[in-house]
């Protein structure tokens, strides 16, 4: 990567992750949190800011994929397809935080199993994305069968 794509990269993580933080604050904010409590969480996200400004002073670019990787959890644990379009108007950037967990999920499907409850969490979030969607039913009847597959499994008395 030269001097200018990292620049790029840079600008970009950093404005994604600014507008992420206020995306998380405002939803935070609309769920009535105690004022008290909020203006913890406000702190918290006033300190990552100015962590990311850090990092992205001293260009690393690493650093700012993993803030990003983390932060994006909040949306995507609640299945909000909002995030996405959010962050292409607030920073004209195109982000798609299922991309990755789709992926995982195809494996998982083509393993025709759930082994642990992190792959679980992956099904029921697809699931969720997929129902919001109207996405095809025979792709939502395959995840509901591997999670009661998965819980099928973990029900039966083990054998000693």
């Amino acid at each position: 990567m030269n001097s200018a794509e990292r620049t790029s990269d840079l600008l970009r993580h950093r404005s994604i992750l600014f507008a992420t933080i206020d995306y998380i604050l405002e939803k935070v904010a609309s769920e009535g949190l105690p004022k008290k409590d909020f203006e913890n969480v406000a702190e918290y996200y006033r300190q990552q800011k100015k962590q990311i400004e850090k990092h992205f002073e001293m260009r690393r670019l690493y650093l700012l994929q993993q803030r990003l990787n983390k932060l994006i959890e909040f949306p995507r644990q609640r299945s909000d397809l909002t995030f996405s379009n959010y962050i292409k108007e607030k920073t004209g950037y195109k982000i798609d935080i299922f991309e990755s967990l789709q992926i995982r999920v195809e494996e998982i499907i083509k393993e025709n199993q759930i082994k642990n409850k992190g792959q679980l969490n992956d099904i029921a979030i697809i699931l969720n994305v997929y129902k919001q969607q109207s996405f095809d039913q025979g792709k939502i009847d395959i995840l509901k069968n591997l999670i009661l597959n998965y819980f099928k499994k973990i029900k039966k008395p083990s054998k000693l």
